[in-house]
């Protein structure tokens, strides 16, 4: 065998029996076969998986966290008694000033805001009246807020020779509240309602009731 010029590099495809001049090296191509461990991928199928995998997983956490659920509105049914009570027997004329209020619950991963609360209240199939409120309030994520809405009613009915009467059976009265209301959520839309029947007492604020 002879021997190797100084200035000569071994052929890559040769497996090292040949050589060619090291100024032409960089105009030959070397030829791998496929059994050649540099042709096999390392770890690359583990790496793709594991992406994907995590892709996933992040995915399902946001579809988990993020996407809106429902609220939901409640009340505990509280008897009312009002700021003002004004009764005038003579014209049967009643003025209720109250509160109403409303349990409002959220059941999603992010904060809402309660964006418009509609208040209808009647009395035996009469409407008196309906109350619009902006409140712009935050409902914390996973979290009971109450709602109060203050009420001034008004009555033209023999409805105001019972509430001066001392009995509770008489001056305590059943309303009903329908509530409506409408938050924000991830910016979208999202309502509840609710109907309760509540008791109301409507004995003149400015009289002491003797017991």
């Amino acid at each position: 065998m002879r021997n190797q010029p100084a200035a000569s590099i071994s052929c890559p495809t040769c497996r090292g029996t040949g050589s060619i001049p090291k100024e032409s090296a960089s105009e030959y191509t070397a030829l791998i076969p496929l059994s050649d461990r540099r042709l096999r991928p390392r770890r690359t199928c583990i790496k793709i998986t594991g992406a994907v995998l995590l892709c996933l997983l992040l995915f399902t956490l946001l579809l988990v966290f993020l996407f809106p659920r429902s609220i939901h509105l409640s009340s505990t049914r509280p008897l009312i008694f009002p700021t003002v009570a004004e009764v005038d027997p003579e014209h049967d004329i009643v003025d209720l000033t109250l509160n109403v209020t409303a349990n409002l619950t959220n059941y999603n991963f992010v904060a809402i805001i309660v964006k418009r609360v509609v208040v209808a209240p009647n009395y035996r199939s009469q409407v008196l009246g309906e109350i619009v409120i902006y409140p712009n309030t935050v409902v914390s994520s996973r979290s009971t807020q109450r709602i109060v809405v203050p009420l001034k009613l008004h009555f033209t009915s023999e409805l105001a020779k019972m509430c001066i009467m001392p009995s509770t059976y008489f001056h305590q009265i059943y309303i009903n509240f329908a509530f409506q209301v409408t938050t924000s959520v991830l910016w979208q839309p999202v309502e509840a309602t609710l109907d309760t029947m509540q008791l109301v007492d409507c004995y003149p604020t400015n009289q002491t009731l003797s017991i």
